[in-house]
């Protein structure tokens, strides 16, 4: 059975006429817009706003309780061996990272609230994702007789892909379901708080370095942020994990195997979105779910 017991980092949250209310804590409100912005297996996002500053823009995700309860009866391969317990303790792993991680390419997490049906986490707002951004450049590059992205392009999203994961590498986490949807790209002028990323501690001098030289060329004007931490757990460098979880066109086949992997499962991914940005297409596209576990 789901445990109604507030997450571990979310607060109590009151819903009024689509406003959070943290209750005495009173000058941190959000405003839930009607706009939706995207949906996933048990939750929508929508654009949001803070109630005292409406050009304080977030992206608002809000999580039905009853859905991740109905999650285990799924058959979907992407959630059918994930546990209610466990869907409840990666969510409170992704907002104990989140609420702590500083880095120009991790999506930054500002809330944790819940009420008694629903848990509502308060993003940074973001432009559109790599998927989207993909397909905007094959309808533009078709007529040059090219489906990906530029080699330039290609190149600054992988620095900064790489960037992110090198830092959750150093807080001994793996995503564990990295694909374009869930890589997500902020214009420069929209990314307030990339200065103070880039001064964190979090983030090395290197990994700001090399940020910071691709925000300055003009040829592609976007953060990229690594999001959706919904699978994500600790795994120290000698620790390997065995739950199947993740998205298959992207699983690496240790995964798919039901076998035991390391963090390296992630590079699998970073493999599968690389040839994507190349070609336009996914290089699994046309595979059946029910075909990987045969294939691999």
């Amino acid at each position: 059975m789901l445990n109604s017991d507030p997450a571990p980092a979310a607060a109590k949250v009151k819903l009024t006429s689509r406003v959070l209310d943290f209750g005495d804590d009173s000058h941190q409100k959000w405003v839930i817009g009607d706009t939706k912005l995207g949906s996933g297996s048990f939750s929508k996002v929508y654009l949001g706003h803070k109630k005292d500053n409406k050009q304080f823009v977030v992206a608002i995700k809000v999580i039905r309780k009853r859905k991740l309860q109905l999650a285990t009866e799924q058959q979907d391969l992407h959630l059918s061996q994930i546990s209610n317990n466990k869907l409840i303790d990666s969510l409170n792993v992704e907002i104990m990272f989140l609420k702590t991680a500083c880095h120009a390419n991790i999506i930054r997490l500002f809330d944790a609230l819940q009420s008694s049906t629903r848990f509502f986490l308060v993003y940074e707002y973001c432009d559109l994702d790599l998927k989207q951004y993909i397909s905007q450049s094959k309808r533009t590059l078709h007529a040059h007789g090219r489906s990906g992205l530029t080699e330039w392009e290609v190149h600054v999203i992988l620095r900064q892909l790489t960037n992110g994961l090198r830092y959750m590498r150093s807080r001994n986490l793996v995503h564990r379901d990295l694909k374009p949807q869930n890589i997500l790209l902020q214009k420069r002028n929209n990314s307030p708080y990339l200065a103070a990323s880039l001064a964190s501690s979090g983030s090395s001098s290197s990994d700001a370095a090399s940020t910071q030289e691709f925000l300055d060329d003009p040829r592609f004007p976007y953060v990229l942020k690594i999001a959706d931490f919904g699978f994500v757990r600790g795994l120290r460098a000698a620790d390997m994990a065995e739950t199947m979880c993740g998205t298959p066109k992207y699983m690496a086949p240790e995964i798919l195997n039901c076998s035991k992997y390391d963090s390296r499962a992630d590079l699998w991914s970073v493999g599968v979105i690389l040839y994507e940005m190349i070609t336009g297409v996914n290089p699994f596209e046309h595979e059946k779910a029910c075909d990987f576990h045969r294939k691999y």
